[in-house]
């Protein structure tokens, strides 16, 4: 959905929906079910980027350091 910063996490607001609007969620999942098979890649490779971005270690690094600059 497009709550909190789940748009920030998927990094593709257009594969975005309002919470609770089954009808845009089956859009969205329609449009990745028909991405020919090199946008479905790339697709994929910006997602594993993403998931990059997140990882619990470079999460909780980048937050000690907004902390040690904080104090």
């Amino acid at each position: 959905s497009n709550n909190g910063s789940l748009p920030e996490v998927v990094g593709i607001p257009e594969l975005c929906f309002p919470e609770r609007d089954a009808d845009q969620l089956a859009d969205r999942l329609k449009r990745v079910l028909n991405l020919k098979v090199s946008a479905y890649d790339d697709l994929v490779a910006l997602g594993l980027s993403q998931a990059e971005r997140y990882r619990g270690q470079k999460c909780a690094s980048g937050m000690m350091s907004l902390f040690r600059r904080g104090a």
